[in-house]
This record gives C-alpha cells, structure tokens and sequence, in this order.
C-alpha cells in the first residue's frame, strides 16, 4: 500500500511554437516586433559571423498550434 502526497493533474492551458530567429529573418522580425505585439521576441547577443546560428526566437502561444503556425506563414518571415 503506498501512500503520499496526491499527483497533482494539469491540463494544457495553451499551444505554444518557438521559432528560431536568424541572420537574413532580422529585418522582417523587427517589423514584426510592431505588427505582432502579442508575440513574444528574445534576441541572443550573439558574437562572431555564423550564418546557422539562431541569433534569437519568437514565441507564439494560443489556443491552437494550426492558427499559430498559420499565422507565422500568413507574416512573411520566412519569405
């Protein structure tokens, strides 16, 4: 018989994406910076001319991973 503390069960409250920012992506996420205010942007100090490394992400949450991604590719970042 085991006893102890109860599992506490959560749901998901929202889906999230984290998209990786990168050199030749800064200029369409700066002005995405003011067109989606409800998306969150981190950028990384990053040192050095490697072009594969992510120099910061975007975090996107809401109730549906499908509008989210969507709504990326509706935004031109990746054009």
């Amino acid at each position: 018989m085991a006893t102890g503390l109860g599992v506490l069960e959560s749901g998901l409250i929202e889906e999230g994406l984290i998209v990786p920012i990168y050199r030749e992506m800064l200029e369409k996420a700066h002005v995405l910076t003011i067109l989606k205010p409800h998306w969150e942007f981190e950028y990384f100090q990053v040192e050095g001319g490697n072009l594969q490394e992510a120099v910061g992400v975007i975090r996107l949450t809401g109730a549906s991973s499908v509008d989210l991604v969507n709504e990326l590719e509706l935004s031109g970042l990746h054009d």
